[in-house]
């Protein structure tokens, strides 16, 4: 008798899963204990992601983006579901479990756009971000929101890139996630 895995979405940055080979090293071992779907946030938010204008990638997805993505999400996955979300990922995650209370647990690494964000959804969640990153929520919004967040010294917004810090904190990002 075999038991159904959860499943488990994995929303990419906003450049998409074009070239981002760092992306595989978080999944590889999630196949074991989910069913993983990635999705692109570029193509969910019909962005066009323009490499050589990082500024005007990132204006289409605050402009409208954000939103189409969620609501892509809304009616891509009705039922409750695990999220792994990598910066601007985790914003639309976020936003989806807000509008759909459908999150069983939400890890998020370098969304920063969350600092604007008041209300978080009823999933349980962690939080990674860079010392570094210069718009990173500040110590009180954690404080306010009363959020389980790692930050790893001496690193950046990209510090999910890493080979190293992949390497290093996936064990306890799979440990939260599929014990949730």
């Amino acid at each position: 008798m075999s038991t159904q895995k959860n499943r488990l979405i994995v929303l990419s940055d906003m450049w998409g899963t074009e070239n981002a080979n760092w992306l595989t090293e978080y999944t590889k071992g999630l196949n074991n204990h989910f069913e993983v779907v990635l999705y692109d946030s570029c193509l969910l938010g019909k962005v066009t992601p323009t490499p050589s204008n990082p500024d005007y990638t990132h204006q289409q997805f605050t402009e409208n983006g954000i939103d189409k993505a969620v609501q892509q999400l809304i009616e891509l996955e009705p039922d409750p579901v695990h999220v792994l979300a990598f910066s601007v990922g985790g914003t639309i995650g976020w936003k989806y479990g807000l509008k759909t209370d459908n999150i069983k647990a939400l890890c998020a690494l370098s969304s920063t756009r969350l600092r604007m964000e008041s209300t978080q959804p009823s999933s349980e969640i962690l939080l990674y971000f860079g010392t570094n990153d210069v718009f990173k929520p500040n110590s009180s919004w954690f404080k306010t929101m009363h959020i389980d967040f790692q930050c790893r010294n001496n690193m950046g917004h990209a510090m999910y890139k890493d080979y190293d810090f992949i390497k290093k904190e996936t064990p306890r990002i799979f440990n939260f996630l599929k014990n949730k």
